[in-house]
């Protein structure tokens, strides 16, 4: 299981969500204030570099670049 945190994103935090989940196969599950990305079977493990180009290429489709420049300080 994987944890996004979505300080940063919290307005789109839900669509952020769909799509990374649907881009890796995994299933969403939203809390306060970031999302949590389970794989749909047990004996699969998430990929993180796939969760983070999806994040990426999210934050790029929808012209959010700086908020993309914030979250690059993290990883």
């Amino acid at each position: 299981m994987i944890t996004v945190d979505c300080r940063e994103v919290e307005s789109i935090k839900s669509s952020l969500s769909v799509y990374v989940s649907d881009q890796i196969g995994a299933i969403p599950a939203l809390k306060s204030h970031e999302f949590m990305l389970a794989p749909i079977d047990d004996q699969e493990k998430i990929d993180e570099n796939n969760v983070i180009k999806s994040i990426k290429n999210f934050l790029i489709s929808i012209g959010k670049k700086k908020t993309l420049q914030s979250y690059a300080k993290i990883w």
